[in-house]
C-alpha cells in the first residue's frame, strides 16, 4: 500500500514536471492546464484491470481542456493530465474494457488534482419495455421483461416516469393527468447497471364535436333548439348556452322565448373533463310577442248598441222586471224612465268585463297549448337522439 502510494507520488510530480517544462517551452503560444485526474481501475472481484481506456470530463466546462483521455497500466493505474479543473471543481470519470463499465464522480483538491479509483464491472443486460400506445384512459399500466446478469448476480430495476426514479417491478399501474409522457427502465446489480430502456406516450382528451342551433317562431313563441355535439371518446357531455352576452348556463334543448327584438343566443358541448367544443355559429331572430290590445271606441258604441237593443226587446215582452239592484218591482214605464241609464250602464259594464276575461282567459290556454306542443316535440326529438 505504501509502495503504491510513492509510486502514484512520483507520477504525479513526474506528470507535474513536464506540465512545467512544457509551459516554460512554449510559453503562451497553447493553453496548458494543471489539472490532474488519476486513480486505478478495478473490477467486481478486486483485481486491477489493466489497459482500460479511462476519460474524464470536467463539470461546466466548455472551453479547452474540458475533457481528455488516458490508459491504465498493468498495475491497473491511470493519471490524466492537462484538466482545466479548478480548484474544488467537479468532474466524472469513466472506464471502459469489452464488456465491462465503470464510472465515478468527484471534486479536485486544492492543487487541483482528484484522486479516483474506478470499479468497473459486466452490467446485466438491457431490459425489453412492453411500449404503451397513445390513450384515453388515465390509469396506465407499465411492464417490462428484466435484463439478466451476465454472471448470475441479482439483480434489480430502476423505473423513472417523467424524471421520477424510483425501484419497481414490472406490472405497476400509475394514476396520470391528460399529458405526454416518457419513462425508461435499467436493470442493476450491485455493482453497476445497463442502459436504459425508454418509450413515450400520451394521454388525451378530444372535445365534443360543435352542436348544430336553430330558432324556429311557433305563432309568437320563439323556440331555440339545438343538436348537441357528440364526444368522440363517448364520455358523458353536458352544453352550456349563452343569451347574447349574458351568464354561460347548463341547458338542455329546447328553450322558449317570449322577448321582443333581436335575440342572439350560441351552445357549446362540453365533456366531464372540461373539454368543450367551439361555440355554435352564432344564431338569431327579430322576435315579436302577441298581445292583447284594448277595445276601440267604435267596438264600444257597438257594443252599447247591441245592449239597447237587447234591452228593448225584453221590455217588450215582460210588463215588470225585478231590479237586481233594489229587490223591489218596478213597472216598464219607471225603468225605461227613471233608471234606465243606469241599468244600460250596469249591462254596458258587465259585457265589458266578461269579454276581456274571455279573452284573456282564451289567449291564456292557447299560449298553454303551443308551449306542451313545443316541449313535447323536444322530448320526441331527445328520445330519437
Amino acid at each position: 500500500m505504501i509502495n503504491n502510494k510513492m509510486k502514484r507520488g512520483r507520477k504525479i510530480l513526474e506528470v507535474m514536471l513536464a506540465v512545467v517544462f512544457i509551459i516554460v517551452l512554449i510559453g503562451e503560444v497553447q493553453a496548458v492546464y494543471i489539472g490532474i485526474a488519476d486513480g486505478y481501475v478495478k473490477n467486481t472481484e478486486g483485481v486491477v484491470v489493466s489497459s482500460a481506456t479511462v476519460t474524464a470530463n470536467v463539470d461546466g466546462c466548455s472551453i479547452e481542456g474540458c475533457t481528455s483521455s488516458g490508459t491504465s497500466n498493468d498495475e491497473g493505474y491511470y493519471i490524466i493530465a492537462n484538466l482545466n479543473l479548478p480548484k474544488n471543481g467537479g468532474l466524472t470519470v469513466n472506464a471502459v474494457k469489452g464488456s465491462q463499465t465503470g464510472s465515478v464522480s468527484g471534486v479536485a483538491d486544492q492543487y487541483h488534482i482528484a484522486h479516483l479509483d474506478i470499479l468497473i464491472c459486466d452490467a446485466p443486460s438491457n431490459p425489453s419495455l412492453n411500449n404503451i400506445v397513445d390513450t384515453h384512459d388515465k390509469s396506465v399500466k407499465f411492464s417490462w421483461t428484466s435484463g439478466t446478469d451476465p454472471k448470475g448476480k441479482s439483480t434489480f430495476d430502476e423505473f423513472a416516469l417523467n424524471g421520477r426514479k424510483s425501484e419497481e417491478s414490472s406490472g405497476i399501474t400509475e394514476e396520470l393527468s391528460f399529458g405526454n409522457y416518457g419513462w425508461k427502465v435499467r436493470t442493476c446489480n450491485d455493482f453497476c447497471c445497463s442502459d436504459f430502456s425508454t418509450d413515450e406516450f400520451k394521454v388525451y382528451n378530444n372535445p365534443p364535436t360543435k352542436p348544430i342551433a336553430s330558432t324556429s317562431d311557433e305563432s309568437g313563441i320563439i323556440v331555440l333548439d339545438w343538436t348537441s355535439g357528440v364526444d368522440p371518446e363517448e364520455d358523458v357531455t353536458y352544453d352550456e348556452f349563452q343569451l347574447g352576452e349574458g351568464i354561460i348556463e347548463r341547458k338542455t334543448p329546447p328553450i322558449t322565448q317570449s322577448t321582443s327584438g333581436l335575440l342572439k343566443w350560441k351552445v357549446r358541448t362540453c365533456d366531464t373533463f372540461g373539454a368543450c367544443s367551439s361555440w355554435s355559429d352564432e344564431d338569431s331572430c327579430t322576435c315579436e310577442t302577441v298581445t292583447q290590445s284594448c277595445p276601440t271606441m267604435n267596438q264600444v258604441d257597438n257594443l252599447l248598441s247591441e245592449v239597447r237593443k237587447n234591452a228593448d226587446k225584453r221590455c217588450e215582452e215582460k210588463n215588470n222586471l225585478v231590479d237586481i239592484f233594489s229587490g223591489e218591482g218596478e213597472t216598464e214605464e219607471n225603468l225605461f224612465s227613471s233608471n234606465r241609464g243606469d241599468v244600460w250602464a250596469g249591462m254596458v259594464l258587465g259585457a265589458l268585463l266578461t269579454g276581456v276575461i274571455l279573452s284573456s282567459l282564451y289567449l291564456f290556454f292557447r299560449h298553454l297549448r303551443k308551449k306542451d306542443k313545443v316541449e313535447k316535440k323536444g322530448k320526441k326529438s331527445r328520445l330519437q337522439n
